[in-house]
């Protein structure tokens, strides 16, 4: 009797286990079911849209204040690729507003900056990520300035852009049979066949990819530094003596430099002097020469 009661809570144990694991929620599974709602719901719509027959190129414009630009900015690079677009443009910039030099000892100044950090940014997603992607971005706003979103239907023109290269497709086909003299013709209505072709491409590249244009930005900040005071600087100058010993000082080195640069001529001085000295020589020699037959001259007469 023991042993079966012992068989029969042994067995039941394990089923109550198993009911009580069937009866708990999944988070997992409640998430999956969200995100494929969520897909069913945009194929859906996707869906519909194609089936009325409407291309709708859309875009959105959106200006917020944001706490940091710039941290901003990488979550909503990350935000794009996680939708499976990408970035076409960002330009982060700081704006200065005002700047100031105030002094705060006789060498020190404070230096402050009143500033603006923003951020110009071009994304294009996927459109049928579009909604959730702007809700994804409008959680990082702190004030929403603007907020514009625009769809234009581009059906009726993908339609002109297919008949146009069509209709030129027959007369290239047609043209050696029976005209055979429009051949500048044919080449005419070839290249509005490629242009239009081009034209639908760009538009369906549009209609697949919507593009957002995103202007953030912060609220002011200030900025200051310590810096050295240049401007008072005239009170850290020497005194009058000290000022007239170093120009005698500076003077001095002067005549010391010139002495030294002039000894650097030394043969020139040199010959000079022997010049010199040969020149007062020959001087020397030709006085005695114009002073002897005067000499002469007196002692003849006074004999």
């Amino acid at each position: 009797m023991k042993s079966a009661s012992r068989l029969f809570f042994a067995g039941l144990i394990p089923v109550c286990f198993l009911l009580s694991c069937a009866n708990q929620p999944h988070t997992g599974d409640q998430n999956a079911e969200a995100v494929m709602a969520e897909t069913v719901d945009t194929d859906a719509a996707t869906a519909a849209t194609r089936d009325s027959g409407r291309q709708f190129v859309r875009t959105a414009t959106l200006k917020f204040r944001v706490e940091q630009v710039e941290q901003a900015t990488y979550e909503i690079e990350a935000l794009t690729r996680a939708a499976g677009g990408f970035v076409t443009h960002s330009a982060l910039n700081s704006i200065t507003e005002s700047r100031e030099l105030k002094p705060v000892s006789r060498d020190s100044s404070v230096e402050s900056l009143r500033f603006t950090v923003t951020n110009d940014i071009t994304i294009r997603v996927p459109s049928t990520r579009l909604d959730t992607t702007l809700k994804a971005i409008a959680a990082l706003t702190e004030y929403l300035d603007q907020r514009n979103i625009d769809a234009d239907d581009v059906a009726l023109q993908l339609m002109a852009n297919d008949r146009t290269t069509a209709r030129t497709q027959l007369f290239a086909a047609n043209r050696h049979t029976k005209y055979p003299k429009l051949s500048q013709q044919a080449l005419d209505l070839q290249k509005e066949a490629d242009a239009a072709a081009i034209a639908n491409l760009s538009l369906l590249d549009q209609v697949s990819y919507s593009t957002v244009t995103l202007s953030l930005y912060q609220r002011t900040q200030v900025k200051h530094w310590l810096v050295a005071n240049d401007k008072g600087i005239a009170a850290y100058e020497p005194g009058i003596g000290a000022r007239l010993w170093n120009s005698v000082t500076w003077g001095w080195r002067l005549v010391e430099e010139l002495v030294v640069q002039l000894t650097r001529f030394w043969l020139l001085f040199l010959a000079g002097l022997a010049a010199f000295f040969l020149y007062k020589r020959y001087k020397g020699r030709e006085a005695l020469k114009t002073q002897a037959p005067g000499k002469r001259n007196v002692s003849v007469s006074g004999e």
